[in-house]
């Protein structure tokens, strides 16, 4: 059967080196959980399966404690801070969905996914597992995720430094990137959303108003 195939997949190329490397599994998600972060491993099941074929999304996530003020608990990387796809780690693989046939050999693929996640997967997580690398991974990217969380945290620490060359940077990218923002109106909404919420808590000057609108 196809979902025997898919649990072989998981028992053999996926659970072992999470587990190796301190994840607990819970149903079809690997969490670990750190002194300063958590980090999930999700495997998503699509709602379009049939008996003819399966298939499933790898997805991850990193949660930072400190982001917010209220306790969280990370059990599916909907909830993380910080979301990726299994291709954001590798480069074999174009995207995350891995789809199962009743003709799939899953020898193959439990290799290859074994090896990326012991090679690739595993050693990211590990470079990112305090809270200072968290941060700065994510406030040097070009991304709007969780990006008011950053802003507020960044504010809320006092980092004006990093708090400017985050800002700029989204600013720059804003302006740049198509899609949903591609509309200079939508795009420069954001942008004013972000420099009420610093003048809001209270880290707006007048000099860091005038970067972000050089920058735009």
């Amino acid at each position: 059967m196809i979902k025997d195939k898919f649990k072989e997949i998981v028992k053999t190329a996926i659970h072992p080196p999470l587990k190796d490397a301190g994840f607990k599994k819970s149903g079809n998600h690997f969490i670990k959980k750190l002194d300063e972060t958590q980090q999930v491993v999700t495997l998503q099941l699509s709602h379009g399966n049939s008996h003819e074929q399966l298939r499933f999304y790898f997805r991850c996530g990193i949660l930072i404690n400190g982001m917010k003020s209220e306790t969280r608990d990370l059990k599916s990387e909907v909830y993380a801070d910080y979301r990726f796809s299994i291709n954001r780690v590798t480069n074999e693989y174009d995207n995350d969905q891995f789809d199962i046939t009743n003709d799939t050999q899953t020898e193959p693929i439990v290799i290859k996914l074994e090896k990326v996640i012991k090679s690739e997967l595993i050693p990211f997580f590990n470079s990112h597992e305090t809270e200072k690398e968290c941060i700065d991974f994510m406030t040097s990217q070009d991304s709007l995720q969780s990006s008011f969380d950053l802003i507020k945290y960044l504010c809320a620490n006092n980092q004006i430094s990093q708090l400017e060359e985050y800002v700029i940077r989204l600013t720059k990218f804003l302006k740049s990137i198509k899609g949903k923002y591609n509309d200079p109106n939508t795009a420069r909404k954001r942008v004013d959303k972000m420099i009420s919420l610093i003048s809001e808590l209270q880290k707006l000057t007048p000099e860091l108003k005038e970067k972000i609108e050089k920058s735009w």
